[in-house]
């Protein structure tokens, strides 16, 4: 197909890709619609890995022998990355005890961590909120039954005059 001459040279149109197999586009650049749809199959791909990979990466809970750090900075670090919250850490008794929310299981874990080798030496579920309310109850508990003595006592005086 001739569009025009300049000095003795014959110009042709570029051909058309969408429909010629001789085109040496490739297929995404030929049609915008298979780009499209190429895009749109990498993110959907994307997406499905991503909802695969995260919620294992957070069944990976941090156990005994585990390697966390050997300063606060580091363990909340690790912390962190493993997806722990709310995250506290403290030096006593010569070993790192460090406390923090777990999303997953919605418990916070207690971990004691080896100062000089960074190891988490114990895990456990942090119970002392539970173990504070049951002390609570139990003195409610022993309140009310000196109560009741006290009413009884009362009431056996009373019948005794």
């Amino acid at each position: 197909m001739e569009i025009g001459r300049s000095r003795g040279q014959v110009w042709r149109a570029a051909p058309r890709c969408i429909r010629t197999p001789t085109c040496t586009l490739n297929q995404t650049e030929r049609n915008p619609v298979m780009k499209t749809q190429k895009t749109l199959k990498s993110a959907l791909l994307a997406s499905a890995a991503f909802a695969v990979i995260v919620p294992t990466m957070a069944l990976a809970a941090i156990k005994a022998g585990d390697t966390l750090g050997t300063d606060e900075a580091a363990i909340i670090n690790a912390l962190e990355i493993a997806g722990y919250e709310q995250i506290e850490v403290e030096f006593e008794d010569g070993i790192f005890e460090a406390e923090g929310w777990d999303p997953v299981t919605s418990m916070e874990m207690e971990f004691e961590i080896d100062p000089e080798t960074g190891l988490v030496s114990a895990v456990s579920v942090d119970d002392e909120d539970e173990a504070d309310e049951d002390d609570e109850d139990d003195d409610d508990d022993a309140d009310t039954d000196k109560a009741e003595d006290d009413d009884m006592e009362d009431a056996d005086d009373t019948n005794e005059k």
